[in-house]
């Protein structure tokens, strides 16, 4: 260690004001040290408003605003909030042209101002549509019944990890009142489940048209119901949606309880005494195959997970039924008295047939739960 501290070296560059450090600071990223695209816009954006109003407290207010800005982006990415953002209300930037883009359309004090002050208000409703729990959703402006809604959608983004939505949701958080937003919201989870969940469709093209309808929303004011016929081209029909959805798997636990609560919900919308928290999924055929159970199957492996192949327990059931028998399975599973698990109670052996049976009927249900009337 002592050896590295005697190879380094400092340069202390000693400027008359702070407009003078922020042309050095990006004069040096030009020459070869590189900043991050926040440092640069942080940069970019305080020397442009203090141009005419340098006085210290215009820069510590902006200062202090940016530090509150990256406080509410949290641990989310800082590059990916500002380029969402911008693509929210802007021509559609890439990664590496955003911050050229940037710097060619906010050229006044005044545009660094407001766009600064577009940021405050955007990074709030950004890390809100990034926690489905967050306190902007749970506050006395939306009731019990909308509050489901908008979490229902937010869950599917964060567990499905879908980010194309993000500059559509924002332009949508600012243009539209709560009830079209939260007709957009059900939307995009339609068209979420349906192309990129089931369907695993390429999401280029779809990243391109949220891009658009955002852009109609915050420059060209186009309401709800003038953007809806667009969602159409990304909407896999029932036939497609049903034949994608039986050949599915679902590795991740998390995400296959997302999908058989939603299931359980349409079935009966109440889980009795018990708690979402206190539920885990069970995978009848078990992930670890042996003895009776390899004998019922061909290629196993290729079945643990099919939704069919799975129901809900109590957490303190799932480590007792592992390598059960189905019988000893059923039994316990059915003591749950959940809609979803009673899907299983016609069935006197857990073999092929059976699984495939449960799948076709578990698509049946699923292809309505996600659903757009365009007509």
């Amino acid at each position: 260690m002592h050896n590295v501290s005697l190879r380094l070296y400092f340069t202390t560059i000693i400027v008359n004001d702070e407009v003078n450090a922020y042309t050095i600071f990006e004069t040096l990223n030009a020459r070869g040290v590189q900043l991050s695209t926040p440092d640069l816009l942080k940069n970019y954006l305080l020397s442009l408003a203090t141009k005419e109003r340098g006085h210290k407290s215009v820069l510590d207010e902006l200062d202090e605003t940016w530090e509150k800005i990256t406080e509410q982006i949290g641990e989310n990415n800082f590059n990916d909030f500002i380029r969402h953002e911008w693509n929210s209300h802007n021509k559609s930037a890439t990664k590496t042209e955003l911050f050229k883009r940037i710097k060619s359309q906010i050229i006044t004090p005044e545009d660094s101002f407001a766009y600064i002050n577009r940021l405050y208000t955007q990074s709030f409703n950004y890390s809100a549509l990034l926690d489905p729990n967050s306190e902007m959703w749970s506050g006395s402006e939306y009731s019990s019944d909308e509050q489901k809604k908008i979490k229902s959608t937010l869950d599917l983004l964060v567990k499905f990890k879908i980010v194309q939505p993000m500059p559509l949701l924002l332009a949508a958080k600012i243009e539209y009142n709560k009830q079209d937003f939260i007709k957009l919201l059900r939307y995009i989870e339609v068209i979420s489940m349906r192309y990129n969940v089931i369907c695993n469709l390429p999401p280029n093209d779809q990243e391109t048209l949220y891009k658009n309808l955002a852009n109609q929303v915050s420059r060209s004011k186009q309401k709800i119901y003038q953007i809806k016929p667009a969602f159409i081209q990304f909407y896999p029909n029932d036939e497609e949606f049903v034949h994608a959805f039986k050949y599915k798997d679902f590795k991740q636990n998390y995400r296959a309880k997302y999908l058989l609560l939603k299931l359980q919900n349409s079935l009966d919308h109440s889980l009795g005494a018990l708690h979402e928290s206190d539920l885990t999924v069970e995978h009848i055929l078990p992930q670890s195959i042996d003895g009776t159970w390899g004998t019922l199957f061909n290629s196993p492996e290729t079945k643990v997970y099919k939704l069919g192949n799975m129901v809900l327990v109590p957490k303190n059931n799932n480590k007792d039924l592992s390598q059960k028998l189905f019988a000893e399975k059923k039994e316990v599973i059915l003591q749950t008295d959940l809609a979803i698990n009673r899907t299983i109670k016609e069935f006197t052996v857990w073999n092929e047939d059976s699984l495939v049976k449960r799948q076709d009927e578990l698509a049946k249900h699923i292809k309505t739960i996600w659903r757009i009337d365009f007509a």
